[in-house]
């Protein structure tokens, strides 16, 4: 008595075309993977944003305290200002 199992079944396969450089396997990875594609642009787009950032602001006029430190309330600064010379009322 002949199972099913006892014929065996070839089933014909197509071979898979490689590309033809490391660009377009890369471009094929991220085709079957959009998330990396997704996470590679924000993460291209803050490098950038790094880098032409100081470009379109002056940092050396950056000030890191406009006040005295510890100053006690005033008309100017309501609050004061803390240990660094931030007012604590804006």
């Amino acid at each position: 008595m002949a199972d099913a199992y006892d014929a065996a079944v070839v089933v014909p396969v197509e071979p898979v075309a490689a590309s033809a450089s490391p660009v377009g396997e890369l471009l094929d990875y991220c085709r079957r993977n959009p998330e990396l594609l997704i996470g590679s642009v924000i993460v291209i787009a803050l490098v950038l944003v790094g880098f032409i950032g100081p470009f379109f602001v002056n940092v050396s006029m950056a000030q890191a305290a406009r006040a005295v430190p510890g100053l006690e309330p005033s008309a100017r600064y309501p609050l004061g200002t803390d240990s660094q010379g931030v007012t604590c009322w804006r």
